[in-house]
């Protein structure tokens, strides 16, 4: 019985090992892949307007929002201001 284990664990071992391969394979290739879906968006969309990574932009639009609602608290301040006289 023992001989039959060894002699199965060898192919076993082999067949991990090239899962392992193909397995960093297509890690390198998904990466190669966004790293080319990025160039094709830059080169798709006009000069000002790449893509940016999804951090930066939610930190752009939580400034644009909180600039946004000073503006509109401002403006309701001098409506209300202005009103009473």
């Amino acid at each position: 019985m023992a001989h039959v284990i060894v002699i199965f664990s060898f192919p076993i071992g082999l067949l991990q090992e090239e899962k392992r391969t193909l397995e960093r394979e297509l890690a390198r290739t998904r990466v190669s892949a966004n790293r080319v879906a990025t160039v094709v968006a830059n080169e798709w969309k006009d000069g000002n307007d790449k893509v940016m990574p999804v951090k930066q932009w939610l930190e752009e639009r939580k400034f644009i929002q909180v600039s946004q609602a000073g503006i509109h608290f401002f403006t309701r301040v001098k409506t209300l201001y202005f009103s009473k006289f």
